[in-house]
């Protein structure tokens, strides 16, 4: 078996190393090769060997230029730019536009993986959109009929719960206490499964029961304050202006700054809206939103929506000569939605409407 060092490791030591530097520190090298040789092995030794020599790059030939050569490279870079001024602004000019436009981008890109990811169960969270095909027309629906959500969770043990969503004031509202008015922009009506979808720090009340019963509202801190004064506000009043409800504050929830595709600042309990629900496969559409389990099995549950659509919405779809499918985004790939019978994603925006819905 040969003792002597490994070959690479010794031309690294050649490349690394200036001429009056290498016998020294391929020497002391060797010693320290030779002990660990007999203790460790020549494998390890090999190995640890090259490590060596590649720690000895701080005598690396490139950082040794003679100091007078480079102020001179310097001197006449800056001339040979002086010279040819506007070849020079052009290229400088290009050349900073380029790294603005790349930062941009990158910045755009980053802002639109953001979405929900700080969400507990954000990886298993899946919101239920509809393409529809009327004839070659292909519109793409982020909302779908709200029976879509029961009949998802009876039909499918993979999917733990699913929540709805509406906007009936276009994701605002205005809240009123005592003459004092209050205008929330991110305002919604959901299920109790939706805190499960997607958490919010309560200061006041419990997540389980806050939005089980009908007329019951959460509020942010900022909506406390602006309307009371102060958090402790559970129990109190409030009037929804803008549909004439008088509802019963169940939960404070911390501002969220977050950064989600949904805001929801103040949620009303979905059951406030009784007349509003239906069991129609048309019309009457909610966002909806699946927590699947925790195998998470998207795929599996993908293959099986061409049947599902089949078994509850093919013959409203007959009826007009059209086809569609439902399919699934995960919560953090989506950002907000445009209007109530629009879509907004990652890819881009489509305010498209289903003719016979209006």
């Amino acid at each position: 078996m040969s003792n002597q060092p490994p070959r690479l490791g010794q031309w690294l030591l050649r490349m690394i190393c200036s001429d009056e530097n290498f016998d020294e520190v391929s020497g002391d090298l060797e010693e320290i090769y030779q002990d660990r040789l007999q203790t460790r092995g020549k494998f390890k030794a090999n190995i640890l060997y090259v490590r060596d020599a590649l720690m000895s790059m701080r005598n690396l030939r490139l950082f040794r230029v003679n100091r007078a050569m480079t102020a001179n490279l310097v001197i006449i870079a800056f001339r040979s730019l002086r010279k040819r001024r506007y070849y020079t602004v052009l290229n400088i000019a290009g050349l900073a536009t380029s790294i603005a436009f790349t930062f941009l981008l990158w910045m755009y890109v980053d802002d639109q993986n953001s979405y929900d990811k700080d969400f507990v169960n954000s990886d298993r969270v899946y919101r239920v959109n509809l393409e529809a095909n009327m004839n070659g027309k292909i519109d793409v629906y982020s909302n779908v009929p709200q029976p879509t959500a029961t009949a998802l969770k009876s039909t499918y043990t993979q999917i733990e719960d699913v929540a709805r969503v509406v906007l009936y004031t276009d994701h605002s509202g205005t809240l009123e206490f005592k003459q004092k008015k209050v205008r929330s922009a991110n305002l919604v009506a959901a299920e109790p499964s939706i805190l499960k979808m997607f958490d919010k720090e309560f200061i006041e009340g419990d997540s389980n029961t806050a939005l089980v019963e009908p007329n019951s509202v959460i509020v942010n801190r900022s909506m406390a304050e602006d309307l009371f004064g102060s958090i402790d506000v559970t129990g109190k009043v409030v009037h929804f202006i803008e549909f004439n409800k008088d509802l019963r504050i169940t939960g404070v929830i911390e501002n969220d700054y977050r950064h989600s595709h949904f805001p929801m600042d103040v949620i009303i309990s979905w059951d406030t809206f009784k007349e509003y629900q239906s069991d129609q496969w048309y019309g009457f559409h909610a966002y909806t939103y699946i927590l699947l389990n925790s195998a998470n099995d998207i795929e599996g549950l993908q293959r099986q929506m061409p049947a599902f659509f089949d078994r509850y919405m093919k013959k409203t779809f007959d009826e007009f000569g059209g086809k569609g499918k439902f399919f699934f985004n995960l919560s953090k790939t989506f950002t907000w939605q445009t209007n109530w019978c629009g879509s907004r994603t990652g890819m881009g925006a489509a305010r498209m409407c289903w003719r016979f819905l209006s």
